[in-house]
């Protein structure tokens, strides 16, 4: 009898370590969206958590004549006005559904604040743009998501935030500075480096004739979707000034939009050198933090868009705590 106990318990487990081998397998290897395999061990090394995750309450706003998406975090109570972040998204084809963006949206929730995660135009399930000069008006995407907000029952339009991951923080620097309505400013691991990495190339094939890009070889718009050809030339005005490497002037102001720069430990020692200098010359106002042990996307990870996600619990926490801290400290 016991050994018949003893086999069956080591049928048992082995069906278990079968069938766990067997996701992290295809997870790591064969899933559309493959998960890194740096932060999946760091997750598992720290404080996993795993979820299938159904929070929030998604809407839809008017951008121009594009109908944009987005997800709300938090509810409002009677009586109280709750202070308002808009969640903007770095350079991903699932825009507003990566788990750092899904994570921070029900944490920072849980701490007092509605949240509004959007979906520029192009990105995800918001209508995608024609192919003109406006292709890539993400301020103007986000300036209708205030709109949107501030009329929303609950939310206090006078504690109003935008915070910005990769692409999105580059999207919050210009936003602030043409939008007072914006008091503060979190940038998690903005685009750096744009003009060595993206605009001189760009310049480079326009000074080689080539006059149009296919728009999948252009990342942008290819993490948008998009299809045919762009000129070269509107690209290079579109986006060159919507990045950190512009903003060193308006952030050095007395008077200006206060900014919280974040990146992680484990991001490329350029970006993070690039991130340091362009603190030293803005410091008045603003704040500048390194995360231990984590890199671009803190730890969090997703795969095809989906529902399921996982994270490490302190990094989140920690990530959170810090954030919450910052916006709720006198400038």
């Amino acid at each position: 009898m016991a050994k018949k106990k003893q086999r069956s318990l080591i049928i048992f487990l082995g069906a278990i370590f079968i069938s766990v081998a067997s996701l992290i397998c295809y997870l790591l290897y064969f899933a559309n969206f493959p998960i890194n395999k740096g932060r999946f061990f760091r997750i598992l090394k720290n404080q996993p958590h795993f979820e299938i995750d159904k929070s929030g309450l998604d809407f839809h706003f008017n951008s121009g004549d594009l109908k944009l998406a987005g997800t709300l975090y938090g509810l409002p109570e009677d009586n109280f006005l709750k202070p308002c972040i808009i969640i903007l998204h770095g350079l991903t084809p699932y825009g507003r559904k990566l788990a750092l963006y899904r994570t921070l949206g029900k944490k920072l929730a849980n701490r007092g604040y509605m949240v509004f995660a959007i979906n520029y135009r192009g990105f995800d399930d918001s209508q995608d743009p024609v192919i003109n000069d406006d292709v890539f008006a993400f301020r103007m995407d986000v300036e209708n998501a205030i709109n949107y907000a501030i009329t929303h029952a609950g939310v206090d339009s006078s504690r109003l935030y935008l915070l910005g991951h990769s692409l999105g923080g580059s999207v919050a620097f210009v936003t602030s500075t043409y939008d007072l309505r914006v008091k503060k400013v979190i940038a998690i691991g903005p685009s750096r480096r744009v003009q060595d990495l993206v605009l001189a190339p760009l310049q480079q094939k326009l000074n080689s004739g080539d006059v149009f890009i296919n728009a999948e070889e252009f990342r942008l718009s290819h993490e948008m979707g998009l299809s045919g050809n762009l000129e070269t030339k509107m690209i290079i005005s579109s986006i060159k000034n919507i990045f950190i490497d512009d903003f060193k002037q308006f952030y050095s102001q007395e008077e200006h939009t206060p900014l919280f720069l974040i990146d992680g430990e484990l991001e490329d020692y350029r970006d993070k050198e690039f991130l340091a200098e362009f603190f030293q010359d803005i410091r008045a106002r603003n704040k500048y933090q390194t995360f231990q042990n984590v890199s671009h996307y803190h730890n969090t990870i997703n795969w095809d868009g989906g529902n399921l996600i996982a994270y490490d619990m302190k990094a989140i926490s920690n990530l959170t705590e810090s954030i919450d801290y910052w916006l709720k400290a006198e400038q």
